[in-house]
C-alpha cells in the first residue's frame, strides 16, 4: 500500500492518529488533515487583484446614517441594520460584532472572525482488579489483568488532560468526523455540525 508522504511545510503538525490509523489499516499522521493556505504570500497576507482592492475601497468608504431605536417590549436600545448594509459589509444574522469606542465621538464596528479548533484529550481512569493467585507467585495476577480475563473491581476517573489543539477548516473537520463517526457519513454537513460540533457560546448538558 502506498502511504501518503508527510507534508514538509514547517507549520504542518505531525503525530500518530490512533483511530484514523486503525480505520485506514496504516499509519496516519496528523499532517494528512492539515493544509497550508496557498493563497498567502511569504509575508502572511493575502494577495488581491486590482478589482479586489477597488471593491474593498468602495466598501470601506460607504457611509450610512442609522437611528437608534427602542425595543417596545424590552426597552433596550437597538441599532437597526438594513439588508443592504448587511450584504455590503458581509455580515449575517448570528455574527458576533465588536463595538469599539474611538473616543472621538465615533465607533468602529467589526465582525469577530471565528474558527473551528480541534482539541485532542486523553481521559484517564484508575482501574482496580482483585485477582486470586498462588501465594508463592502473586505476580501471576498481573497476567490475568494483561490478558483482560479479570473482572473489574472498581474504577475512578482521574480526569481529562488536553494534549494538543489546532485550528482546522470546516472541510477538514467534516472529513475527520466521517472517519471518527463513520456511521454518519451519509448525514448532511449541517447535521454533523449540529450533533458533533460545539458552537461559540453553546452549553452542552452532560
Amino acid at each position: 500500500m502506498n502511504e501518503p508522504e508527510c507534508k514538509d511545510h514547517p507549520d504542518a503538525p505531525h503525530g500518530f492518529m490512533r483511530n484514523e490509523s486503525h480505520n485506514a489499516g496504516r499509519y496516519v499522521c496528523e499532517c494528512e488533515y492539515w493544509s497550508s493556505i496557498d493563497h498567502m504570500n511569504d509575508k502572511g497576507y493575502e494577495v488581491g487583484t486590482l478589482e479586489d482592492c477597488e471593491a474593498f475601497d468602495r466598501k470601506r468608504n460607504m457611509k450610512y446614517t442609522l437611528t437608534i431605536e427602542e425595543d417596545p417590549e424590552t426597552g433596550e436600545l437597538v441599532l437597526p441594520f438594513t439588508d443592504e448594509i448587511m450584504e455590503q459589509v458581509g455580515w449575517k444574522i448570528g455574527d458576533t460584532i465588536d463595538w469599539k469606542d474611538n473616543h472621538n465621538g465615533s465607533f468602529t464596528l467589526s465582525k469577530v472572525d471565528k474558527v473551528w479548533v480541534m482539541v485532542d484529550t486523553v481521559l484517564t481512569y484508575r482501574m482496580r482488579y482483585c485477582v486470586q493467585a498462588p501465594a508463592a507467585n502473586p505476580e501471576y495476577a498481573l497476567d490475568d489483568v494483561t490478558m483482560e480475563t479479570a473482572k473489574e473491581f472498581s474504577q475512578l476517573p482521574i480526569g481529562e488532560q488536553i494534549v494538543s489543539h489546532r485550528v482546522v477548516s470546516e472541510k477538514e473537520a467534516i472529513a475527520m468526523c466521517d472517519v471518527d463517526n463513520d456511521y454518519c457519513k451519509d448525514w448532511t454537513s449541517e447535521k454533523k455540525i449540529e450533533v458533533f460540533f460545539t458552537k461559540e457560546g453553546e452549553k452542552v448538558q452532560l
